[in-house]
């Protein structure tokens, strides 16, 4: 289980209460003043921190990471989370990813949210 992850600036905050009174912890851009920052700086501050990100920013933010991945950089791990998905499904989604999986599972990962339906 991975108990912390980090948030990006705009991540859906109904989402991140509810993971919060779930028991995770989770760590906002903007309480570590990143909010509004280049996306490689954010992902810096992730992986300084070894914190997986949480993220609606498929469109640069995934290009940064798998850049990060190709230089051999250290990645924790990016949840890109589709914009306009319900709440609920977020949830559920985010709260699978980060109850299924440790840190290592998502070293270097981008995970994509929804999730595929699962297969019995």
């Amino acid at each position: 289980m991975i108990a912390r992850t980090f948030a990006d600036h705009d991540f859906n905050e109904a989402v991140l209460k509810q993971l919060e009174r779930d028991g995770f912890t989770v760590v906002r851009a903007r309480t570590v003043r990143l909010q509004n920052r280049p996306d490689p700086e954010v992902l810096e501050w992730a992986a300084s921190q070894g914190l997986p990100l949480l993220s609606h920013d498929a469109g640069t933010m995934s290009a940064f990471a798998y850049r990060r991945v190709a230089f051999g950089l250290p990645m924790p791990g990016l949840i890109l989370v589709r914009q306009g998905l319900a709440t609920g499904r977020m949830l559920a989604d985010v709260r699978k990813i980060l109850q299924d999986n440790n840190l290592t599972d998502l070293e270097a990962t981008i995970m994509f949210v929804p999730l595929p339906p699962s297969v019995p």
